[in-house]
């Protein structure tokens, strides 16, 4: 299975976008970016794009989003986008079942936020801003 997690950061950087999700079950109350399963013949940075879009009322550009890393595990794939935003948007949930989309303080990410946004939040901010590194796989085992 293919899906995409995007981290959504104001033009300071000082900001994310955070969803409280409701599924899957495993990540229900827990904070997250934003993304979702790609659809037949999607892109990983099309699914970005439209899950931006429904998730939290945000349109983008694909150009805009930036690959900051892959992560695997058994039969699953997520590749992590990040992109900043040209101004900290209000955020209109367009799909409430989804869970509860808000702008939140990096310096302050909430604890239930899943285990690895914090470092996935400060990787993406690092790619973004110094775009020192290429490529980043990280594997789970099972």
């Amino acid at each position: 299975m293919f899906y995409t997690l995007g981290f959504i950061f104001d033009p300071t950087m000082e900001r994310i976008v955070l969803m409280e999700k409701q599924r899957p079950v495993w990540q229900r109350g827990k904070l997250n970016g934003v993304g979702g399963k790609l659809e037949k013949g999607e892109t990983g940075v099309a699914c970005m794009v439209r899950e931006t879009r429904e998730e939290c009322g945000i349109n983008s550009e694909e150009s805009a989003w930036t690959h900051i890393a892959v992560m695997t595990g058994g039969d699953w794939r997520v590749d992590v986008f990040g992109h900043i935003a040209k101004k900290a948007q209000p955020i209109v949930c367009a799909r409430e079942d989804e869970g509860k989309v808000d702008w939140y303080e990096i310096a302050a990410i909430p604890e239930n936020a899943l285990s690895n946004v914090p470092w996935l939040v400060h990787l993406a901010k690092d790619k973004l801003r110094n775009k020192k590194f290429h490529q980043c796989e990280i594997v789970y085992s099972q």
